[in-house]
């Protein structure tokens, strides 16, 4: 992510907010997935 040189800071900024978003996002999912994996096995 921080290789990519961009051309302003504002799309760096929308960027980096937007992959720290999605990355939460994923973490979320895959912690509840677990959780209701366990609950069934």
């Amino acid at each position: 992510m921080y290789g990519i040189v961009l051309s302003s800071n504002e799309d760096f900024n929308d960027s980096t907010i937007f992959s720290i978003f999605i990355d939460e996002f994923y973490t979320l999912i895959y912690n509840v997935n677990k959780d209701l994996l366990n609950l069934y096995m």
